[in-house]
């Protein structure tokens, strides 16, 4: 498929809202139950390939239960100010990012992610950073559907490879601490990475080879100890690919990382 058709099929399959509600979620959106064959509000769906086969997509969910899960509490942020020094206003956009994505692990409800429109690249690779270290696996499917969203919306891209240089490279650097404290951290990257390829919001080369290499320029193991876990990441990534049931021609791809 084209990225044209991707990109287009990919919008219009987000546009399932009812009239009036925003366009990443209404105010009371909550959680359907999870498809067993998908992740959050995006369902598995035989209309959309990858690579040009035959594949799925995430759609997003009706949810059955409107209006039960809505914020329940004002936001303690809005009279925040726009004038403080660059370290301080990442600050507190990174603290009332994390109030707001906690609720949408809740509710189902990205609504107020979307409104504030962050896209600072360095304020979200601590976010999903953080994410990734501390959810469970579950919850990290609901994480990646949220950054699919931010990157349909426009607010994330890799521009000017942005998104790989800070986000994918700060997962690069800390990888082998992270592995250590969390041993389910390479699945959750692979899910992560392995989607937005999928998605066709960076491409496999260039995620894929930049992070083996940012990890290798930062580890402290050896060759041999790198080379497992380099395995392990391209291994789980397969193993999502196929999930995803993309094209035969992307897991080729992918598989020959090294």
């Amino acid at each position: 498929a084209r990225r044209g058709d991707v990109r287009a099929q990919s919008s219009r399959e987000l546009q399932t809202r009812g009239r009036g509600a925003s366009r990443y979620g209404g105010a009371n959106h909550s959680w359907d139950k999870p498809d067993v064959r998908g992740n959050g509000r995006y369902a598995l769906s035989p209309s959309k390939s990858y690579g040009g086969g035959g594949g799925a997509t995430y759609q997003k969910k009706q949810s059955s239960t409107q209006g039960k899960m809505g914020r329940a509490h004002s936001d303690p942020y809005s009279n925040a100010d726009s004038h403080s020094h660059t370290h301080t206003k990442n600050s507190k956009l990174e603290t009332r990012l994390r109030t707001y994505i906690d609720e949408y692990l809740r509710s189902g409800d990205s609504n107020d992610i979307v409104t504030l429109n962050c896209s600072d690249i360095k304020v979200w690779g601590n976010l999903i950073f953080h994410y990734l270290m501390e959810l469970s696996p579950s919850n990290v499917d609901y994480l990646v559907t949220l950054v699919l969203e931010l990157f349909e919306s426009g607010i994330l891209s890799n521009k000017g490879n942005k998104f790989v240089s800070h986000v994918v490279k700060q997962l690069a650097e800390q990888f082998d601490e992270s592995v250590t404290d969390c041993p389910s951290f390479a699945s959750y990257v692979a899910k992560l990475c392995t989607s937005l390829c999928a998605h066709e919001y960076v491409t496999i080369q260039q995620c894929f080879p930049y992070f083996i290499k940012i990890y290798q320029q930062n580890s402290e193991y050896g060759v041999n100890a790198q080379n497992k876990k380099i395995k392990k990441l391209i291994d789980r990534s397969v193993d999502e690919a196929n999930r995803l049931k993309v094209s035969r021609s992307f897991i080729n791809k992918l598989s020959k990382i090294r």
